[in-house]
């Protein structure tokens, strides 16, 4: 029997200085952001606090190119307009983290250019447990992406961790049962899981999510596949998909110039 290891699928640092363009393509690089935001009762917005950018060097300093895109994106964010959560059928004040998707790429003029790819609300991540080995019975030699759905309590903690749907396709086939040493497996590793809820009213809420994790030999496989991956297949893959957020976005902000 083999160990295994089961990580959220990883995105590699990617800064946008000492990216080399393909000769007559343009260079672009995708990269995320988001910001925690209050919403009053009628979907107006204040950004409380930005996150570090995602994919693309943040060092924090005053005036760099990931602080003026965070300062463009604070903008931006506070002309969306939201649908509030309600409470008893009337619309109420909300706080939710809003993920953003973002390209970089070179203008025609030369310079960089900033466009939207999409744009999401509901609760985000704290904390991560660290890589989890387990013991592999599927004689595993692939890359095993597993859709777990979870269940956040309104303190932030893993309340419930449920396989929702997995992909494995081995010399017999593919495998729709994970074993139950796997699933125990994953169920521990939530544990150690932490989330930022959002609220409503003032009052923190549970929260539903669905986060893909990847089952590999080892660490380095887990990092080498990910490695092969293109940057869309990365986010794809690993991202975390808020389940009926509280406060949803109104306004249409994919493919829009920031």
């Amino acid at each position: 029997m083999r160990g295994i290891v089961l990580c959220v699928g990883m995105l590699l640092a990617w800064p946008l200085a000492g990216q080399a363009a393909e000769p007559a393509a343009p260079t672009s690089v995708e990269f995320g952001a988001g910001a925690w935001v209050d919403v009053d009762a009628t979907g107006k917005a204040h950004v409380v606090e930005m996150d570090k950018l995602r994919r693309f060097k943040d060092d924090g300093k005053p005036g760099s190119i990931a602080d003026i895109i965070k300062a463009r994106l604070r903008e931006r964010i506070e002309i969306w307009e939201f649908t509030p959560p309600t409470k008893n059928g009337v619309a109420v004040s909300g706080k939710t983290h809003v993920d953003v998707r973002l390209q970089a790429y070179v203008a025609k003029s030369g310079g960089m250019g900033l466009r939207i790819e999409s744009a999401s609300t509901g609760m985000a991540v704290r904390k991560r447990s660290s890589y989890l080995p387990l013991t592999d019975e599927l004689g595993l030699s692939n890359t095993w992406w597993i859709n777990v759905h979870l269940k956040v309590g309104p303190e932030g903690r893993v309340v419930d961790a449920r396989i929702q749907d997995s992909s494995l396709f081995h010399g017999k086939g593919a495998i729709t049962q994970v074993p139950p040493r796997v699933a125990k497996g994953i169920r521990e590793m939530f544990e150690g899981y932490e989330f930022d809820v959002e609220s409503v009213d003032g009052v923190p809420i549970a929260g539903e999510a669905i986060q893909p994790i990847m089952a590999c030999a080892s660490i380095s496989a887990c990092n080498n596949n990910m490695a092969g991956m293109q940057s869309d297949e990365q986010d794809e893959k690993s991202d975390l998909a808020v389940v009926d957020p509280a406060v949803r976005l109104r306004t249409a902000v994919a493919e829009t110039v920031l």
